[in-house]
C-alpha cells in the first residue's frame, strides 16, 4: 500500500533472504517470506556472497545502496542474511528553490565531514522542541510521506538525542509537535 499512496513518490521495497545450504531452514518460513513479504529466496555462497548481496541491494535501489556488506562479514558460517532495501525518491510538498542550494560542509554523526548540497527557504514547519535536539518535518508531495531532520542542541551529541527518544518514546514526542 505504501508504494501507491503518493503519485508524486517513487518507492520501492525490496526484501530477501540468502541461506547456508549446510543449515536446515523450514519450506514453511522461506514459503511465508515469498508470500507475506515478496521476499527473494537465493542459496549463499560464502565465497562471492557479499557481492550477490551488494549487488542485488544497488539493483532494488537504482544503484543508491551499493555496499551494504562486506566480504568479512559473511563466513562458512553464516547461516542466513535478512536483507531489506528501500528506494524512495519525492518531491517536496513546499519546493524549493533552486537558486537558493549551496555546497558546504556536513558533519555527521561519526564526525565525518563531506560536501553536499544545502536547501534553504522560509518554510511554515511543524516542529518539536525536545530537551537535546530540535526536530523539524517536511512533508512530501500529497502529505503521506514527511522528512524529519534532528539537530542536537548545543553541546549534545546525537546519541543524546537517541537516548531522549528511547526514554520518552517517538510517538510522544512527534505527538507535541507545533507548526511554526
Amino acid at each position: 500500500q505504501l508504494i501507491s499512496l503518493d503519485p508524486k513518490a517513487t518507492m520501492a521495497i525490496a526484501n530477501s533472504l540468502w541461506y547456508n545450504k549446510s543449515f536446515g531452514i523450514l519450506d514453511s518460513y522461506i514459503s511465508s517470506l515469498k508470500t507475506n513479504y515478496s521476499a527473494d529466496v537465493m542459496p549463499l555462497d560464502a565465497t562471492n556472497a557479499a557481492s550477490q548481496i551488494n549487488n542485488w541491494c544497488s539493483n532494488k535501489t537504482n544503484g543508491y545502496i551499493t555496499d551494504i556488506v562486506k566480504t568479512s562479514d559473511i563466513t562458512n558460517l553464516t547461516a542466513i542474511v535478512l536483507a531489506n532495501a528501500l528506494y524512495f525518491n519525492g518531491e517536496w510538498k513546499d519546493k524549493f528553490d533552486i537558486n537558493n542550494t549551496y555546497k558546504d560542509n556536513f558533519y555527521s554523526w561519526d564526525n565525518k565531514t563531506s560536501k553536499v548540497d544545502f536547501m534553504t527557504g522560509m518554510k511554515n514547519v511543524e516542529q518539536v522542541s525536545a530537551e537535546t535536539f530540535r526536530m523539524a518535518s517536511l512533508y512530501f508531495g500529497n502529505s503521506s510521506f514527511l522528512a524529519r531532520f534532528i539537530l542536537p542542541n548545543k553541546d549534545k551529541t546525537f546519541n543524546d538525542c537517541i537516548n531522549e527518544i528511547q526514554t520518552i518514546g517517538w510517538d510522544e514526542i512527534t505527538r507535541s509537535g507545533l507548526t511554526c
